[in-house]
């Protein structure tokens, strides 16, 4: 009785001076966290409201009611069965093609395509690894997303394809890896090879399928969509914590002529060596030094495992082992990777390294620029490769043009209108 009466006070805190404005997402946190506490209901309420949040999510004439509807549904923290995460999934993918395809309802999609994309996103935190495999389309989504021009929609993609691929630990022999690249996304009008019924074991293993169609993003090309949220301050941090759980894993990929580690590689060095240089203001350098020295490590065994530049490979095995900041090892990290960047007779490295000078705090662009000025001297004028992602006058691909595969992939219907109710007016 006394834990009644206290959760109901706090009930009646939460509804004080509510006004006419929306609620933010603590306060609707906070009645999720309360109200199961002071209302006597059965041990079900949590499945049971999470089907009434989803149902509203999809089917409320109101934006604001969708929006308000996936703040209830991430502040549960209730696993999702199959069926509703594939309805949360195929909705996102429509709002996501409406975004780009109806001007008049552009930031009302943009702005559900983020609640959607939170609500997968914490969906899948509460995953254990194995299970999050099962919606592997749940990344390519995220993938697609990244290819978004608004920033927010941006950041959310990024976000989930950060928890997924930090869930499923790629380093684990669940073959994850390999699992991910079988279900990128198609081109528009694909189809998967048909394959014929079987009765045993034996009958599926004689079985030669026929030729995949070509994807529409293949995993070489993740890395540029990551690198692009590199370069804005906002989306910074979480592009590199997922370029450094990648950076093992890209052996052999490679996208405009030039190995994906080496761009990895070049795109993090600078903030590693910022995030231990005290003459850079350590302070304020993007990471710590803690995980500077993790990132280091991964980096190394990307390199290693490419069989690549073995100078650097062992100067950043060597920094990520040292426990303590030495200036030996730093500057033989430094050394190393200035080489190397010397060697490579790359453009498009210089390109990478130029415009995130251009856009990353005052530190880590004067390491760089420090770095570019033993380089191979470029051009004073360049294509901006990396920034014209950002760019909606580019011809870069579109959302739109990857959803089509992620629906095929996750088997859902590619023809029905998955659009919320909010918007389908």
């Amino acid at each position: 009785e006394r834990r009644a009466k206290s959760s109901a006070s706090r009930l009646t805190r939460l509804f004080q001076n509510d006004g006419t404005q929306p609620w933010m997402a603590s306060k609707v946190r906070q009645l999720v966290n309360v109200l199961p506490r002071a209302i006597d209901l059965d041990e079900n309420l949590s499945s049971r409201w999470a089907s009434e949040a989803q149902r509203w999510l999809l089917r409320s004439p109101s934006l604001m009611l969708s929006r308000a509807s996936a703040m209830t549904l991430m502040a549960l923290n209730h696993p999702l069965e199959d069926e509703a995460f594939h309805a949360l999934l195929s909705a996102t993918c429509a709002c996501a093609m409406l975004s780009e395809q109806n001007e008049s309802k552009t930031q009302a999609a943009e702005e559900l395509t983020q609640a959607l994309l939170k609500v997968i996103t914490s969906s899948i935190c509460e995953m254990n690894g194995q299970d999050v495999l099962m919606y592997t389309q749940a990344f390519w989504c995220g993938v697609s997303c990244l290819r978004a021009f608004e920033e927010n929609v941006y950041s959310c993609a990024i976000d989930l394809c950060f928890m997924f691929l930090y869930k499923c630990s790629l380093d684990g022999p669940t073959m994850a890896l390999e699992v991910i690249k079988s279900c990128a996304p198609l081109p528009r009008g694909a189809q998967y090879p048909d394959l014929p019924i079987v009765e045993s074991y034996e009958e599926l293993l004689s079985i030669t399928p026929g030729p995949m169609p070509s994807a529409e993003i293949t995993f070489s090309q993740v890395v540029p969509l990551v690198i692009k949220g590199l370069l804005k301050p906002p989306t910074c941090v979480r592009s590199i914590r997922v370029l450094a759980i990648l950076a093992p894993h890209v052996k052999g990929e490679v996208w405009r002529d030039v190995d994906v580690i080496v761009l990895i590689v070049c795109a993090l060095l600078p903030v590693i060596l910022t995030s231990v240089d005290g003459s850079s203001g350590a302070n304020n350098s993007i990471i710590n030094s803690n995980e500077a020295r993790a990132i280091a490590h991964k980096l190394g065994q990307g390199l290693m495992l490419s069989r690549m530049f073995p100078r650097l490979s062992d100067a950043l095995m060597k920094f990520a082992a040292e426990k303590s900041r030495t200036k030996s090892c730093l500057d033989a990290l430094d050394s190393a990777f200035t080489a190397t960047v010397q060697d490579l007779n790359a453009p498009l490295v210089i390109q990478l390294l130029r415009e995130y000078a251009s856009c990353t705090d005052a530190p880590t662009a004067k390491k760089i620029l420090q770095i570019l000025a033993s380089a191979p001297k470029a051009p004073k004028t360049f294509k901006r490769e990396f920034l014209s992602l950002w760019s909606t006058d580019s011809s870069a691909r579109t959302m739109s043009d990857a959803m089509y595969g992620v629906l095929l992939s996750a088997r859902l219907d590619t023809d029905k209108n998955s659009i919320p109710a909010c918007l389908d007016t």
